[in-house]
């Protein structure tokens, strides 16, 4: 996915829920939705549901359900997947990686023109 022409609100909560799940796993709490809107409070429900339905395919994020738990779904970015036992090849790790590092840009981007 090309995000470099893009601008508004899809790509920004994009990279808020990219932003919060690397927290997240750099702390090592599974990334659900509640812990995502905990850490990025600013995103909307809806809004983090609609980034987490798209990332998958945009960004190569995994999602299985959370262990122990019923139904509560767990988002695992693809340069993390490896920690948690999920076998990708090179190749979908690094297009993973890119786009979560131009979705980052974005969001720095953003957060410098608010100023």
């Amino acid at each position: 996915m090309r995000y470099e022409t893009r601008a508004g609100r899809k790509p920004i909560a994009k990279a808020l829920v990219i932003r919060a799940l690397r927290a997240l796993q750099a702390q090592g709490i599974p990334a659900t939705l509640q812990t995502i809107l905990e850490r990025e409070p600013k995103l909307a429900t809806s809004t983090a549901l609609h980034a987490l339905a798209q990332l998958p395919t945009e960004a190569n994020l995994q999602v299985r359900s959370l262990p122990g738990s019923r139904g509560t779904r767990q988002y695992i970015l693809a340069t993390a997947a490896l920690h948690h036992g999920i076998k990708l090849d090179p190749d979908t790790i690094r297009e993973g990686a890119r786009s979560e590092n131009t979705l980052l840009v974005i969001l720095a981007g953003h957060a410098k023109g608010e100023r």
